[in-house]
């Protein structure tokens, strides 16, 4: 499956070299790809649970989630 994640904007740009490296690192999840201008990052994963893996990856890099496009980011609204 495939997913992308809206990143919050911040005072610093996104790493797209750390994030790919740590991100790869994790089970069931490749083809990573960041898009530094629109705060995207788009991967392929295996199972839902690889989801919250990744975005607590996300956030121990100092990366906050707002937007996953299947919705599964309890913060954002329907």
């Amino acid at each position: 499956m495939r997913t992308t994640f809206e990143i919050q904007q911040s005072s610093h740009e996104l790493n797209i070299k750390e994030i790919m490296g740590r991100l790869l690192n994790l089970k069931q999840v490749w083809h990573v790809e960041v898009d530094r201008e629109k705060g995207l990052i788009s991967f392929e994963y295996g199972q839902h649970p690889t989801l919250e893996m990744v975005r607590k990856e996300l956030l121990e890099m100092g990366y906050y989630v707002i937007n996953d496009t299947h919705h599964f980011d309890g913060n954002t609204k329907p």
